[in-house]
């Protein structure tokens, strides 16, 4: 992967693989593989995979977030930062039956309670969303 960037200088290649590789002798060639990079990669996706997966399960995207769940389920239970809501709680609030068996499916948790307490399985029945309903229970 590191292989592929287009990096501007071959200096700052060095440099990167240094530290990824946690390297501190900075007169040695680079390491061939870096055995770090693979928890650094899984991190660094971490980071945008749950907000990306709300959004999509918030908006009813059902094929991308299939598409970041097929890649791995690292951040299927994100909570918003604002009110503690989860990507499956949005889908069962909107109705997106789809996007919550998609999430279902990869683990997330039915009783994750947002800032107020209320659960994904909750607020479906709130909002008369009789799918989410089914597949929840």
């Amino acid at each position: 992967m590191l292989q592929q960037l287009q990096i501007r200088s071959p200096m700052a290649r060095v440099g990167i693989l240094d530290i990824v590789a946690g390297s501190k002798n900075t007169d040695a060639p680079p390491p061939a593989t870096c055995p770090g990079y693979d928890d650094v990669n899984k991190a660094y996706h971490a980071l945008f995979r749950g907000p990306a997966m709300y959004q999509f399960a918030m908006l009813g995207n059902s094929e991308m977030l299939r598409q970041l769940l097929e890649a791995g389920s690292e951040g299927v239970d994100h909570m918003n930062p604002a009110d503690g809501t989860t990507s499956l709680y949005k889908a069962a609030q909107e109705g997106q039956e789809k996007c919550v068996e998609l999430l279902l499916g990869a683990g997330a948790k039915v009783d994750q309670a947002d800032n107020n307490g209320t659960t994904p399985l909750l607020i479906a029945a709130e909002k008369g969303q009789e799918l989410s309903l089914i597949h929840i229970s």
